[in-house]
């Protein structure tokens, strides 16, 4: 877009009058809660509160636990926010340029994002487009994005920090209105965090009214963790999931202990156990201590299993309706899982919500 149609639009959507403001914000939340509705989920509060605060303008941190829709919050306010200003519905204007910058601390992580994002695309916002720039990115598709950007980038600090320093960085990155920044307590307190930091002084150079959100489920000084997010001149707003959710611990033993291999095991005698739960369960993460573990435990359940093969060509994993294991070092976070879902404690050996078992293998 440019500078001229972008100020055209700013002009536009100032001397709106309020009532019509009013009017479409109402549709748009209405078509996010259908969307929501037709997955059979709904809005938790603090959905809500971060959908308002976006809608506000306000800079923010969104401090929940894993798997309570942290993702879905700031991205269906996201795209309430930019179906405002660039369009009078959710099917917000083809090729605004690039507007969403989605910062993430693991490539792992990217590519599970990019699938979470595109999700409610085709309903609310057809005309956009999710994807992925990090160091596994292939040259094809960077190249294809040297030439355009999508509308929603899913990066890196470190991938975003090269694309800051190209030359014509001010024309492709001076579009970005919102900078989400997941996982904020991996970055927060190293070198990546000043990566991050010093990337969103310079997008806001570009774009003053740059609206920033920061996610995270393990932070313990909140406002502090805010203030170094948003920057010392900026006012945010926090926004605390709360949610109680049952938790039932069990522990899975071996038939018999005495024969129990203490010295160098990696765990794999417990693997008819481990298959069991996996069956009894609507999908199931299974965490292990190294990366070699978490292949091991990868093959040994996929030849105890074979129909996870099947479920696990699928294009997007999650789109079969049949139980699956995915399995986890501990070093890697759990993919997104809809919000309403309930969240999962790692203490313990298993841990059974519904139809989701978390398994950790010692």
């Amino acid at each position: 877009m440019s500078p001229c149609s972008e100020a055209h639009v700013e002009t536009t959507i100032a001397k709106r009058p309020v009532r019509q403001r009013g009017s479409l914000r109402l549709a748009q939340r209405r078509a996010v809660q259908n969307w929501l509705s037709l997955r059979g989920w709904r809005p938790m509060a603090f959905q809500r509160q971060v959908w308002t605060a976006m809608l506000s303008q306000k800079n923010g941190l969104l401090h929940a636990s894993t798997g309570a829709g942290k993702t879905l919050a700031v991205w269906l306010g996201a795209l309430q926010l930019l179906a405002e200003r660039h369009s009078d519905g959710m099917a917000i204007t083809p090729d605004p340029g690039l507007q969403v910058l989605w910062l993430t601390p693991m490539r792992a992580l990217a590519s599970d994002t990019v699938r979470a994002l595109q999700e409610p695309l085709a309903s609310l916002a057809p005309n956009w487009t999710v994807a992925a720039r990090t160091g596994d990115t292939p040259s094809g598709e960077r190249s294809a994005q040297t030439r355009r950007l999508p509308t929603a980038l899913v990066t890196t600090p470190e991938s975003a920090t090269l694309l800051l320093s190209h030359a014509d960085a001010a024309k492709r990155l001076g579009t970005v209105r919102i900078v989400i920044v997941d996982e904020w307590h991996e970055l927060l307190g190293n070198k990546r965090g000043v990566q991050v930091q010093l990337a969103l002084a310079r997008l806001r150079a570009w774009q003053p009214d740059l609206l920033v959100w920061g996610l995270s489920a393990t932070l313990g000084n909140l406002p502090q963790a805010l203030q170094t997010l948003i920057g010392p001149d900026q006012e945010g707003q926090l926004v605390r999931g709360n949610t109680t959710k049952p938790l039932r611990i069990d522990t899975l033993l071996p038939a018999r202990l005495e024969r129990f291999p203490w010295a160098g095991h990696l765990g794999l005698s417990m693997l008819p156990q481990v298959v069991a739960e996996i069956e009894g369960s609507g999908s199931t993460l299974v965490f292990t201590n190294t990366r070699a573990q978490s292949e091991l435990w990868y093959q040994a359940i996929l030849q105890a299993r074979p129909a996870v093969v099947r479920d696990m060509r699928q294009e997007d994993p999650r789109a079969s309706p049949s139980c699956r294991p995915t399995v986890w070092s501990s070093s890697k976070r759990p993919p997104h899982v809809p919000p309403s879902r309930p969240d999962r404690s790692r203490t313990g050996s298993l841990h059974r919500n519904r139809s989701t078992c978390w398994c950790n293998i010692w």
